[in-house]
């Protein structure tokens, strides 16, 4: 498997977006869940390339997954609840794999490919959500990352969804 990652550009922002279309899709069909169902608006996307990191990651020369990162928390979380000290963390959103690439090890390739950036951004901590869901939630106690409670966020309809909080000193 060759896979590596760069950084996207705007230009990379339909690709981004179809790849959460795609994710979405199958959380919808196959767990029943509709958080990225429609997926993100394409300006969201293209602001998040501006203002954050996102990333690409590709296996030879197909672009199968993506992921956001940056130094600002959601608007929305209460910094109360993260545990760890730290003064600078890195913020984790949206890691989306295509389907037909799922279930091949790549989380873990992209949490680790994260945890390195993380690292060289001279950040302390990785924080994150994660929809309340028993598979995905035991992924990431599997990496070491600690449960830190169950917190509801508001998606781009207004609907609530409950989450869960999650960080890891790196």
């Amino acid at each position: 498997m060759n896979l590596k990652i760069k950084k996207a550009s705007v230009e990379d922002a339909e690709i981004i977006h179809q790849i959460l279309f795609l994710c979405g899709k199958h959380l919808e069909i196959y767990l029943n869940l509709t958080h990225w169902s429609p997926p993100y608006p394409l300006e969201s996307i293209k602001n998040n390339i501006l203002e954050r990191e996102v990333y690409l990651v590709y296996q030879d020369d197909e672009v199968i997954a993506t992921f956001t990162l940056g130094t600002i928390p959601l608007v929305n979380y209460d910094i109360t609840r993260w545990k760890v000290s730290a003064n600078k963390a890195m913020y984790l959103n949206r890691l989306a794999i295509l389907p037909k690439f799922q279930g091949k090890s790549l989380g873990n390739w992209c949490m680790e490919k994260i945890e390195e950036i993380v690292r060289q951004a001279n950040c302390q901590v990785l924080r994150f959500d994660a929809i309340d869901h028993e598979k995905l939630l035991n992924f990431y106690i599997k990496l070491g990352y600690q449960k830190l409670g169950l917190w509801q966020l508001k998606d781009t309809r207004g609907v609530l969804w409950d989450v869960v909080l999650f960080e890891k000193a790196l």
